[in-house]
């Protein structure tokens, strides 16, 4: 989907770079065929990998969450609209740097501050966004709400909430676009909205992909993140990571406004990387997803340590890509994360990465206690 931001990050694309310049400094020598496992520069044939074990890829079991959630659901305010059961589940207010203890919400008291760093602040309600949008944007919501509607026995219904989703989203260059998006709507499938971190929990304790707490673009923009070298084909189906994928993007879009309205980041780890993790239908499927299958717009994508041969790998992926979308790629050395992403980007990293301090298994075990309590509230209300 097109979608351009207002401020570009620098040198962020190969269109700042020749390809061919690329090509010399990333892959100085000719890139293997896809079905051999690659050379290293010493001549010795790479090892595969393995699949990840307990100790390196697997969180352990994030605490139950359930009894938190009978504590407070019933008295939680529903601020986001008509709520779903599963990835677009409604999120609670809570309370932020309180005078006194009584102040203390009981979601923070009963999750703790781990969980609570993918819990949004100060966010505006959904009545105060739809009321506020220019006039014909609202025009555009009206109508895509209204042609839903109108058809009888669809067999899902989508929330306010999702349908200005729909409208900011629109692909193309301008959004708010009511035909472009109501195409996308009647292709959306409604099976992404009943995912869940409950059942999706093994997938996201492998740790592939999941999305970061706090770490920003330097555009204000929030991250997800993948470490490729975790999925490999044979072992975990194109269907299980692209739900992983789908489930990540859309909790980031129902957390806040920002990622609702202007879109999100998204960064691989091409660390421990091979053949063995990758093949050219799941690739397909993924790059389809980050350019529209889903009503959000991803702003960057950062491709970051790829090995010397990846060449090959990108000539595949840019004939999956838009134009517009082959300008939000950069494929750079970690040591360049500073140019992309907000100044306190290290401390708050997974600790997986060189740079990175932030806890890995933690940030995973966060992530999953955290949408379970919010799914949970869903369910009872």
């Amino acid at each position: 989907m097109g979608c351009h931001s207002t401020k570009q990050p620098p040198a962020a694309s190969y269109a700042k770079k020749p390809e061919a310049e690329i090509s010399e400094s990333k892959c100085d020598a000719a890139a293997p065929v896809l079905d051999e496992e690659p050379k290293q520069s010493g001549g010795a044939k790479s090892e595969p990998n393995e699949e990840p074990t307990q100790s390196g890829g697997i969180a352990p079991a994030a605490p139950a969450v359930d009894e938190v959630a009978d504590k407070v659901a019933s008295g939680t305010e529903n601020q986001m609209g008509n709520a779903t059961q599963g990835s677009d589940a409604d999120v609670p207010t809570s309370t932020e740097n309180p005078e006194n203890e009584d102040q203390v919400d009981p979601m923070r008291k009963g999750l703790g501050d781990g969980p609570m760093r993918f819990h949004p602040i100060s966010e505006r309600t959904l009545s105060a966004q739809i009321d506020t949008l220019a006039k014909d944007e609202r025009a555009c919501f009206d109508e895509l709400k209204a042609r839903w509607n109108k058809k009888q026995n669809r067999g899902h219904e989508y929330s306010d909430k999702l349908i200005l989703r729909f409208a900011r989203c629109s692909p193309g260059l301008k959004k708010f676009n009511a035909d472009a998006s109501f195409k996308v709507m009647e292709s959306f499938d409604p099976r992404y909205l009943s995912l869940t971190a409950d059942s999706l929990e093994s997938q996201l304790r492998s740790q592939t992909l999941f999305v970061l707490p706090e770490v920003q673009s330097i555009d204000g923009h929030d991250v997800f993140y993948m470490k490729p070298a975790r999925y490999f084909p044979k072992k975990t189906s194109t269907a299980q990571i692209i739900d992983n994928l789908v489930y990540c993007m859309q909790t980031m879009a129902e957390t806040k406004e920002k990622s609702d309205a202007e879109g999100i980041a998204f960064l691989a780890n091409m660390d421990d990387w091979s053949f063995t993790n990758f093949s050219i239908s799941y690739c397909h499927e993924f790059m389809m997803v980050l350019q529209g299958r889903i009503p959000l717009r991803v702003r960057m994508f950062l491709i970051v340590n790829p090995p010397w041969w990846f060449g090959r790998i990108w000539s595949i992926m840019k004939g999956m890509l838009s134009k517009d979308f082959q300008k939000k790629v950069a494929i750079i050395p970690e040591s360049d994360l500073g140019t992309y992403l907000a100044s306190d980007y290290k401390k708050l990293l997974p600790d997986e990465m060189k740079c990175g301090e932030a806890n890995t298994d933690k940030m995973v075990n966060d992530y999953i206690a955290y949408r379970k309590y919010v799914e949970s509230l869903s369910k009872s209300s």
